[in-house]
């Protein structure tokens, strides 16, 4: 799944539950990440968030199961509540200084790298 540039947020729920989609490509002039907008994309393996997006929804990403890896980009602002619970393969994950976490944003079994 491929965005065109342009597209400024991915409205909430927009994917939730495509259990078929197993790649998303995002677009650099994405801003904001909608809550549970991928929420049990059980097939969602990996995800580059585009250095222009500013904030991740509450459980935009919840319940991604086989997700393995997330790059955020510096000058991310804000990850909601549970952006990234329930994705037990998510081992670990770079987050940039100032960004504010919510309260279990990610699982306990995720390293949270602060960079």
């Amino acid at each position: 799944l491929s965005f065109l540039e342009g597209c400024e947020e991915i409205a909430e729920e927009c994917f939730s539950d495509c259990v078929s989609l197993s790649e998303v490509r995002l677009p650099n002039s994405l801003k904001r990440i909608g809550a549970m907008a991928f929420q049990n994309c059980e097939r969602l393996k990996g995800l580059e968030i585009p250095v222009g997006c500013e904030e991740i929804g509450r459980f935009a990403f919840f319940g991604c199961a086989n997700l393995t890896w997330v790059q955020l980009p510096q000058g991310l602002k804000r990850i909601g509540d549970n952006a990234f619970s329930d994705c037990q393969c998510l081992k670990e994950c770079r987050v940039p200084k100032e960004c504010e976490v919510s309260a279990r944003a990610f699982d306990d079994g995720t390293r949270v790298i602060p960079e």
